[in-house]
């Protein structure tokens, strides 16, 4: 019997790294990287160290830096939405924007942006936020982008390029409607009841998916890619709106954004430190076995055979007589 380090495996005395990984991930939890470092656990081991990857790049893929972008809007109400959504801690930061002059260059801190429009502006803002979202960040769209009221409404390459979930279909609607059917999504953890006034009337485009309509059977909220619309007002210092309206903007910049650079570091390192372990199991390791110095044990030069088996004899081995091989290499299997 031999005596192991806890993070090292009895198959050979290697280092467990799946072991070892979890003590490390999971200090705080003693009993899980006791269970899962046991040989019971040998199987779920992987398993597990992979789901912990996984959890831990979550929290990563939430932390973004937002951009709350409006567009003829006034610059306290714009402020306001940014208050709430950085109050949510689902974020790093949160930046507001009023105007029109900004660039993708501007653009290039941000993971995501909520953009909506109110009154005037230039429709030509579409290209720079189709620029945007051609680099695969998170945007969501809000109402009045689909207003149909000249400067206001969104024109450009996001709409030409069908980068938009919708198009707009008629002018806006100022009629009170309450959130219809949802796909059950993570876009609506924690939305049980919505309720607005001022929405905008659109159609899906080609490609797009439809994950909630309201109560008089509109598109509430489309997703194309990392593009989401919204046709509901977020300012809500307008008033006309109420519910878990702010859940449904904090889940759509949530999970509309790409994940930060750490996400994708520990993935990596899960998947090549997984790989190894595998490799690592199903290579063959040679193994030290005393052989007593019995008469019925015998060798074909391979490994051991007890008497009475039928071995052919090896160059310089006798198959007839006994031999005290001391200690010598078999194989794992």
């Amino acid at each position: 019997m031999h005596n192991y380090h806890p993070y090292f495996a009895e198959s050979g005395g290697y280092p467990d790294l799946i072991s070892f990984a979890i003590a490390v991930i999971c200090p705080k939890f003693p009993a899980v990287t006791l269970v899962m470092s046991t040989r019971a656990a040998t199987l779920f081991r992987p398993v597990f160290c992979l789901f912990i990857f996984l959890a831990l790049a979550v929290p990563a893929a939430r932390a973004q830096t937002v951009l709350v972008w409006s567009m003829g809007n006034n610059l306290a109400g714009t402020q306001s939405v940014a208050a709430w959504l950085n109050a949510s801690g689902k974020f790093t930061s949160v930046t507001a924007y009023e105007g029109t002059a900004l660039t993708l260059a501007d653009l290039s801190s941000y993971q995501a942006i909520l953009f909506f429009s109110n009154g005037t502006g230039d429709p030509n803002v579409g290209n720079t936020l189709a620029d945007f979202a051609d680099t695969g960040r998170g945007l969501v769209i809000a109402t009045f982008a689909y207003a149909n009221q000249s400067g206001n409404t969104l024109g450009g390459r996001i709409i030409t390029d069908s980068i938009s979930p919708v198009v707009l279909n008629g002018s806006s609607l100022y009629t009170s409607a309450t959130i219809g059917t949802t796909d059950g999504s993570a876009f609506f953890t924690g939305v049980a009841s919505i309720t607005g006034d001022y929405r905008d009337s659109v159609s899906p485009v080609t490609g797009a998916v439809v994950r909630a309509t309201w109560s008089d059977g509109r598109p509430l909220l489309v997703t194309k890619a990392n593009v989401v619309a919204i046709t509901l007002f977020p300012d809500d210092t307008a008033g006309f709106v109420s519910g878990d309206y702010r859940n449904l903007f904090i889940n759509s910049l949530t999970f509309a954004a790409i994940p930060e650079p750490s996400t994708y570091a520990l993935l990596v390192l899960g998947a090549v430190l997984l790989g190894f372990v595998h490799r690592r199991r199903r290579a063959p390791r040679a193994k030290s076995i005393i052989v007593p110095n019995h008469p019925s044990v015998f060798s074909d030069g391979r490994g051991i055979r007890l008497a009475g088996a039928a071995v052919p004899a090896a160059a310089g081995i006798s198959s007839t007589a006994p031999t005290d091989f001391g200690s010598f290499p078999i194989s794992a299997d």
